[in-house]
Parts: structure tokens; C-alpha cells; sequence
């Protein structure tokens, strides 16, 4: 299960996240946080199989987007090479 995530940080401040769930989960389970650094936001197919691959496993896993990155892109950098980021 994939829940789309606006969390507030601090006030006034939104982050957008993508929080991967297993299907059956347990009382207990392990969390994992997969932060992308300056590399591709959080919708990547590569991160996304990564995430779903540790819900599989058990494990809860919050992908975040980062400020300027993905949903909260805020710079006028083109996006025509998706793995160029300033």
C-alpha cells in the first residue's frame, strides 16, 4: 500500500512523501526513511521499486520529497535531463 503524504514540517512549511506500507502489516514492524539527497525526487522508478521491495519485506518506508526536489520543486532549472540537477 502506498499512502501520498503532506506532512507540515514546521509551520508553514509542507513536505510532500510517499509512505509504503505492507499489505498485511503487524503490530510491530521495522521503519526505514530513503532520502534521495541530490539525486532524482521521489517518484523514480528505481526508488519506488526500493521502497516497495522493504514494504514487501515487512518493513514501514517514507520517501520524502526534499525542498526543490519533485513536488516541491521551486527552481527554474528545465527538466530535460531528468538526472541534471544544479
Amino acid at each position: 500500500h502506498v499512502d501520498n503524504l503532506v506532512i507540515e514540517t514546521r509551520p508553514g512549511l509542507l513536505m510532500t512523501a510517499n509512505l509504503y506500507r505492507p499489505a498485511k502489516p503487524t503490530a510491530s514492524m521495522p521503519g526505514m526513511l530513503i532520502v534521495h539527497s541530490h539525486q532524482q525526487p521521489k517518484h523514480v522508478g528505481w526508488r519506488q521499486d526500493m521502497a516497495m521491495t522493504w514494504a514487501r519485506a515487512g518493513c514501514v518506508v517514507i520517501v520524502p520529497d526534499l525542498v526543490g526536489h519533485g513536488e516541491r520543486r521551486q527552481h527554474p532549472f528545465p527538466e530535460s535531463n531528468p538526472h541534471e540537477y544544479h
